[in-house]
């Protein structure tokens, strides 16, 4: 009997080592597709294998960055992985490389030189290390530049979202795209005309309920809660007031950190997503952090060109 059941755990060993080996390994290029997404919706860079933030040292050398790689196919809209680069630092870790007259900047002297004259804007790094004039947070609604405004960026105004800016009466700036708005018909007008004089200037966005309700106050939120506009995916939420950001700080890009308001804190996995409850960008995390990485490639395409057509 002991003969029979040896010889029975031998062949189960044997038979279960082929069985391990016809398993088939998992797909390499849906693992790389995978880690690539869960990058972005950590709002970092995939770059040799793991997770990075942009504008940190990162895995590169010394005196050197992690920085958005541009080409030219990304401002012409082709689908392509957004990767990053190491490069040389041109300034120190707390100066701003202005990149018009190539020169580089402390917080006080950037304000001395007034980079960003508007009062609106305020001078901060993009993706690729370059310092340019970036509409502020705002407390409950972001400042973004109207579409139909031309000239040099860094000297556009810039206005809060879901207020009249530049729109014609009866039309408001609603969020389009990253930090760009665009003129669209008041949806809340009904509700402005019957809160009185004080409401017909507020800034008032739609929610989900079919209600309009006035940004910054607790409207259809908790009590612990604000209603306001969220920059990372540019849509009204219930969110908490969080601290302000050190602008000249390395981390501090085009909001690369969390915005003035932030959604609740939520039970995450490995990666930072959501595991609990409702995920508020789970119909695609990377969406916002995508947005922004290809406006601030079009945006440093738009430079290169104003450089050429300048150069005899």
């Amino acid at each position: 009997m002991f003969i029979i059941l040896l010889l029975f755990g031998l062949l189960a060993d044997v038979f279960g080592y082929y069985l391990a080996n016809l398993i088939l390994p998992s797909n390499p290029h849906k693992e790389l597709e995978y880690t690539y997404e869960k990058c972005l919706s950590m709002r970092k860079i995939f770059y040799e294998g793991q997770c990075w933030d942009l504008l940190t040292k990162g895995p590169c050398d010394e005196g050197q960055w992690l920085v958005l790689n541009w080409d030219d196919k990304m401002d012409e809209g082709h689908e392509q992985r957004l990767t990053g680069k190491c490069t040389r630092r041109r300034c120190s870790e707390s100066d701003l490389y202005w990149p018009w007259d190539g020169f580089c900047y402390d917080a006080k002297m950037a304000r001395h030189r007034r980079l960003c004259p508007n009062p609106d804007t305020e001078p901060v790094r993009d993706e690729f290390g370059d310092g340019y004039c970036e509409c502020r947070t705002g407390d409950s609604a972001p400042y973004v530049r109207a579409l139909t405004d031309d000239g040099d960026e860094n000297s556009r105004p810039c206005y809060p979202v879901y207020s009249k800016g530049p729109c014609p009466s009866g039309h408001v700036l609603t969020p389009y795209g990253w930090r760009y708005g665009n003129c669209t018909t008041d949806q809340c007008a009904a509700e402005r005309d019957n809160g009185g004089h004080e409401w017909q200037r507020a800034a008032m966005a739609p929610w989900s309920d079919g209600r309009c309700y006035r940004l910054g106050t607790r409207g259809p939120c908790a009590s612990n809660e604000q209603f306001a506009v969220r920059w990372d995916v540019m849509r009204p939420d219930c969110v908490r007031t969080a601290t302000e950001l050190d602008l000249f700080s390395n981390k501090k890009s085009t909001a690369a950190e969390p915005p003035a308001t932030q959604a609740p804190p939520c039970k995450t996995d490995h990666w930072g997503a959501c595991v609990d409850g409702v995920d508020v960008l789970a119909d695609d995390p990377t969406y916002g952090f995508k947005t922004q990485l290809l406006a601030s490639a079009k945006r440093h395409a738009n430079r290169d060109r104003r450089k050429k057509k300048r150069t005899p």
